[in-house]
Order: C-alpha cells, then sequence, then structure tokens
C-alpha cells in the first residue's frame, strides 16, 4: 500500500531538515540484531490414525425463548403509554467499571431513602 499525498512544501521540507539534523541516531551497538533466517524442513507424514467410532453428540432440550428483563407487564405498559415516569434515574456513563458499581449501590440506596418505587 503506498502512501499518496501532496509532498512537503518547501517550506516544511526546510523545517523537516532542521528537525532532522537536531536528532541523534540510536547506538549501532545497542540495536536488536536482524533475526535469522529460520529453515523450514518439509513436514513429516505418518501413518493415518486408524478411524474411531464418532461419539455420539448429546441430547439437549430445545432451548426457551427469553425475552427482555423487564419490570411486570402493567408497569411497563405504563411506562410505554407514559402514564409512568421513572422516579429516579442514574446515568453511569463514563464511569470505569469499580467506579459504576459504587455508585450504582449508592443510588440505589438513595432510591430506596427517597421512597421512589420505578
Amino acid at each position: 500500500m503506498s502512501r499518496g499525498g501532496r509532498g512537503l512544501s518547501p517550506e516544511e521540507a526546510a523545517s523537516w531538515a532542521r528537525v532532522a539534523s537536531t536528532v541523534t541516531p540510536l547506538d549501532l551497538a545497542r540495536r536488536r540484531p536482524a533475526p535469522r533466517a529460520v529453515k523450514v524442513s518439509a513436514p513429516r507424514t505418518s501413518a493415518p490414525e486408524p478411524a474411531t467410532a464418532a461419539s455420539a453428540a448429546p441430547v439437549s432440550s430445545p432451548h426457551r425463548q427469553i425475552g427482555a428483563h423487564g419490570l411486570d407487564t402493567s408497569w411497563d405498559r405504563k411506562l410505554v403509554r407514559g402514564q409512568a415516569s421513572p422516579d429516579f434515574t442514574l446515568d453511569l456513563h463514563g464511569c470505569t467499571l469499580d467506579a459504576a458499581h459504587s455508585r450504582l449501590l449508592q443510588g440505589l440506596a438513595q432510591a430506596k431513602a427517597m421512597g421512589a418505587r420505578l
């Protein structure tokens, strides 16, 4: 993948030359040695393993489809219709996991103290 671009203007080239002249190269003795070429040998072939009887797949019962968890149906209906609104909201965006966990516990305690129902 090549880098297309506009190139440097004469002013930018002069600035770059000034910056590049102030840089000292790394000590060549401290550089990592170049990786040595690894000799690749042909893969060994072995006798095929004798076929074994395949184990039967375990019989599993079909999974139940579980809907999204929420409040009970009557509260869900009231919220959707706009007949009820939450008494307490808690925004955890921007919190780390630990901060969100402690803020959640504090928020639940605060909502309980306020008597918030929803």
